[in-house]
């Protein structure tokens, strides 16, 4: 069923919704078609004078919206404002609202504080309230345990509005107003009643959380001046509960607390959390060695995640990356298009050439090799990567391979071979987890092995045994070519675009695979990737295309409110922020991309 919205502002129900339903009808909500499956509600908490009333706030103007609703009186379809001269009850303090490192995330430390306690009384209300008809729930974006810019909170130095999606009962095609006016009317005044008004007691965790937030971006923001890529604080909890789940592992099952090798411990000044100390690592090229089951992929998908910050209790709070980091692997089957990979990939058989390599099932070795490409197009400044998720052939050839296949008879330039020249010539860092190749010690700046999940730096050791680094190809580097970005090949011919959970995109009659897009850590950010693609097909001129990374920075410097308003009329709830890099690696997986090569 298609969803439609009606905006929040006074009132909790419709006076003819009311009457239809106190005589034991089947009433229909205004503002919602007979098909619809639900609607968003927006509700809008402002200080506006007045006095609480009896029950509640929110209660309490729904019952006077009933009131006036029996008196004949014109209420609108959805949606509450609630008014109160007690400030503390409807606005959150200064401290919070006004802080500038808050106001720069969108408001987005302090909403999720607001979501999370949200999120628990939907559940707990779709749980008493459960029909045995369709519909009946009321929910809200949950978020992750990083901190993203999202819509489902708005939060204004004099309102918090909160967008909850309502599932209306129905039985068949027709909606149930006597239910729908329980739900509206009775359920959803409670949830905002227990969750959405600031009380006293919320002000010490939620100056916490924003304390945290504004902190760790500080950190990041420092990164590039102390020449590091990233950054581990002494005492962080790295593992997860499981593979399915981000929350940490707890000490009494086994989590050790990470501490930095001495050699490698560097201290940042925060402003609210003062001296952290911890492990920096430089930029160049790092290792992380060490034996299986010790840590090394543990101790890199925090650096992955590194990219945003974490909510406090996390464990990961103060693990910063570059903003620009970016996780790369081998990938086969994926699409490729109009990418110079001649770095790492030379003339293929039949004198097939690679400055301009397009194919619609890429091996392991031109599949990452493209997605190195495309990552340094949009402005990646470290690569990730690990010898389990990486092409073989693609790292490093042995010397008993080369005499029995000779570099002649070889397109691909192992990775090893072009590392360095990425961070001379390029200023790219990388950082590396090896498990079973020792080519890489000689290239190497800094060596880190993990043993029992600590950390201890070995560069010294591994550059004895690693030898002088082998020289360059005499012909090389990698090249930085421009893709013009072409509207008609993000064009959808007016079929639907639709998300399929955090990893697939139905983009009209194509699927984009993004199970390779490690670094995407919400559904939402996933919708609006596929908004964000669809408003680039609008606005880009056929006649004057622009490089890839010029049309998509455009798009992600957008409004997240004005992106869904644009597409639906009226702000959506289910929006979070990506970064360039995600958007990107959506675009590019676009069976149907029209690119060019730039002169």
């Amino acid at each position: 069923g298609k969803q439609t919205t009606t905006t929040a502002r006074g009132g909790a129900s419709n006076a003819r919704a009311e009457r239809d339903a106190a005589a034991g009808g089947r009433a229909r909500v205004p503002g919602v078609r007979r098909r619809a499956a639900g609607c968003e509600v927006r509700v809008r908490a402002v200080h506006a004078g007045g006095g609480p009333r009896a029950g509640g706030p929110v209660r309490g103007a729904v019952a006077a919206a009933r009131a006036r609703a029996a008196r004949g009186g014109a209420v609108p379809a959805v949606g509450i404002q609630l008014e109160s001269a007690e400030h503390r009850l409807v606005r959150l303090p200064d401290a919070v609202v006004l802080r500038r490192g808050a106001r720069a995330g969108g408001g987005c430390a302090q909403g999720r504080i607001v979501v999370r306690r949200c999120a628990p009384w939907c559940l707990h209300a779709n749980r008493v309230a459960r029909h045995t008809v369709k519909g009946g729930d009321i929910s809200i974006e949950r978020p992750t345990q990083q901190i993203l810019e999202r819509t489902s909170i708005a939060v204004t130095s004099d309102a918090v509005e909160a967008r909850f999606t309502a599932s209306l009962p129905a039985q068949g095609r027709t909606i149930l107003g006597r239910l729908a006016e329980q739900m509206l009317m009775d359920w959803l005044p409670r949830i905002v009643d227990a969750s959405l008004l600031f009380v006293d007691r919320w002000g010490a965790a939620m100056l916490h959380h924003v304390d945290c937030y504004e902190d760790q971006e500080c950190l990041r923001g420092q990164l590039r001046a102390a020449g590091l890529v990233a950054f581990v604080r002494d005492g962080a909890v790295l593992p997860r509960e499981s593979g399915a789940s981000d929350f940490p592992l707890h000490a009494d099952c086994g989590a050790v607390p990470f501490a930095s090798p001495p050699e490698r411990r560097v201290s940042f000044t925060l402003p609210h959390y003062g001296t952290v100390q911890g492990m920096g690592v430089p930029v160049g090229v790092t290792l992380i060695v060490g034996g299986g089951f010790h840590g090394k992929s543990t101790l890199l998908r925090s650096l992955e995640y590194g990219v945003y910050s974490h909510v406090p209790g996390d464990g990961r709070e103060y693990v910063v990356s570059d903003a620009n980091a970016i996780k790369v692997r081998a990938e086969d089957g994926r699409a490729v298009r109009s990418v110079d990979i001649s770095g790492f990939i030379g003339a293929l058989p039949y004198g097939r050439l690679t400055t301009d390599f397009s194919t619609t099932s890429a091996s392991g070795s031109t599949s990452q090799a493209a997605n190195i490409a495309e990552a340094l197009e949009v402005g990646a400044t470290t690569l990730l990567l690990d010898e389990d998720t990486s092409a073989t052939n693609f790292l490093v050839r042995d010397s008993k391979m080369r005499l029995l296949v000779p570099d002649s008879k070889e397109p691909i330039t192992p990775f090893v071979l072009r590392v360095r020249s990425l961070f001379r010539d390029h200023g790219v860092s990388t950082v590396l987890v090896l498990g079973g190749c020792g080519d890489y010690f000689a290239v190497a700046d800094t060596v880190l092995a993990m043993d029992a999940y600590q950390p201890a730096d070995v560069t010294t050791r591994a550059h004895e045994i690693g030898g002088n680094p082998e020289s360059e190809p005499a012909a090389g580097g990698v090249s930085l070519r421009k893709r013009l970005l072409l509207p008609d090949g993000l064009d959808t011919g007016g079929r639907p675009v639709r998300t399929h959970g955090l990893q697939e995109i139905s983009y009209g009659e194509q699927s984009i695979d993004l199970r390779a897009v490690s670094q995407l850590v919400d559904e939402c950010q996933t919708r609006y990737i596929a908004l964000l693609m669809q408003r680039a097909a609008a606005t880009i001129d056929v006649r004057r295309p622009l490089a890839v990374r010029e049309a998509l920075q455009a798009a992600c410097e957008l409004e997240l409110d004005a992106v869904g308003a644009t597409q639906f009329g009226h702000p959506i709830g289910d929006l979070a922020r990506p970064r360039l890099l995600e958007l990107a690696c959506a675009v590019n997986r676009l069976r149907t991309l029209l690119v060019r090569l730039s002169a």
